[in-house]
């Protein structure tokens, strides 16, 4: 099993997933503690594991996907 850690953050934010969430997707109700929390988290466990991090921060959604099929295809080649 591999495990990529995808950062939605935003570089001009000067809080990233509040921005995102309340800005950009129109879900305020979700920018709370216990999401700052996971998120914090998850990345540290992604940082302790020497996971792959993705930042989609700058990235256009089809840039997005683009870069998911080729970490996919490059994990799932190691795995061979």
């Amino acid at each position: 099993m591999h495990l990529l850690d995808v950062f939605a953050g935003d570089a001009l934010a000067e809080r990233p997933i509040e921005h995102r969430l309340v800005d950009l997707r129109g879900q305020p109700d979700l920018a709370d503690a216990a999401m700052f929390k996971w998120a914090a988290y998850l990345k540290g466990q992604a940082d302790a594991l020497d996971l792959p991090v993705l930042d989609t921060s700058t990235m256009p959604l089809e840039g997005v996907a683009d870069e998911i099929a080729r970490l996919a295809g490059t994990l799932a080649s190691v795995s061979s």
